[in-house]
This record gives C-alpha cells, structure tokens and sequence, in this order.
C-alpha cells in the first residue's frame, strides 16, 4: 500500500513502515540534480536520523502548498486532472512538455503568469 502524497511521505514512511512513494509528481516539480531534498530526508529517515530529515521535510512547506494549489486542487476540487498545469510547471523548469490533447484544456494565459510568478518566487524555477 502507498500514498501518492508527498506532504505525508515522512510520516506514512517513519511512522507506518510504507515502503515507497509513487505515483506523485511532487518528486520531479520539487526536485532537480543538486537538490533532492525528498530523498534526502528519505534517507535520513531510513538510517534513524529523524530530526534531520524532519528538517529538511519541514522546509518544503511552499512547495507543498504550491503543489497544492496547482496540481491538488484543480483534481480534488474540480474533477481536473492536472495535466495542463504539470506540463506548464515542468516547462518552467526548464523540460518542455508541449501543449495538452483535447479533451484537456491547456492554462490560460493568465494562469502561466501566475503560476510562474508563484514558482519564481518560491524559487522552484
């Protein structure tokens, strides 16, 4: 059994011996060479040093809540699979998706603003 989220991985991992985290996007939107922040602190847990992975974990609090707001939401809240906004992210960071397939539509011109101006400033692009 597993989560797909990964505001819950430590705890899911620590506290109830999940084994994997899968199925999230999370790890290729908050992470990049040179900064793996989840599975640092991953490993950290794995080896017993709970406080230091609790910090590193702690410190991803606005991505998370990006995540959220982006690729949460739209799903939970409006039935939305968020395809749009991830390939919108990952093209901020550099790895272009391309446009969606009918029948997803793709964000609006206001919405690439704000989600870039939301990562940017978060410092997750």
């Amino acid at each position: 059994m597993t989560d797909a989220s990964e505001r819950d991985w430590l705890d899911l991992h620590v506290e109830h011996g999940f084994p994997a985290l899968m199925s999230t996007p999370a790890l290729a939107l908050y992470q990049h060479p040179g900064d793996l922040p989840v599975a640092d602190y991953t490993r950290l847990a794995d080896a017993g040093d709970h406080r230091a992975a609790r910090a590193i974990s702690d410190r991803l609090g606005t991505a998370r809540d990006a995540f959220d707001r982006w690729m949460r939401r739209p799903w939970v809240e409006g039935g939305v699979i968020p395809i749009a906004q991830l390939r919108a992210w990952l093209g901020l960071m550099g790895l272009p998706q391309g446009p969606v397939r009918a029948p997803l539509v793709p964000l609006t011109r206001d919405e690439q603003v704000a989600l870039g101006r939301g990562l940017t400033g978060l410092g997750l692009v």
